[in-house]
């Protein structure tokens, strides 16, 4: 499983937290765990920030990265990857920038 890799959430809040997104660095590929983001619904957030929840779509689902969410979670959890968001990269990254970057 590859850095910016989506996966379907096999947990319990699947069913408005659909996708899992692989942010962590292919540098810890030997770790047990993963760091992801909850790809939510578009429809159950009613207000975002452009940057920080970029929107996408997955297998024609609309859904918004949601950087406050983030968690660790077991990689033998995760099922096949569904897609990657490889090609949006810039946007993934600028959303976690804007977590962690002091706002002046």
């Amino acid at each position: 499983m590859a850095q910016f890799d989506v996966h379907r959430n096999p947990g319990r809040s699947r069913t408005v937290i659909p996708y899992l997104l692989v942010v962590q660095s292919d540098r810890w590929e030997d770790r047990s765990d993963r760091v992801v983001v909850p790809l939510v619904l578009a429809s159950e957030i009613s207000y975002h920030d452009r940057t920080l929840n970029p929107a996408f779509t997955v297998e024609d689902i609309k859904v918004l990265m949601n950087p406050l969410q983030m968690v660790t979670i077991p990689a033998r959890v995760l099922g096949p990857s569904v897609t990657s968001l490889d090609a949006e990269h810039l946007c993934v990254i600028a959303a976690l920038d804007a977590l962690v970057a002091q706002g002046r």
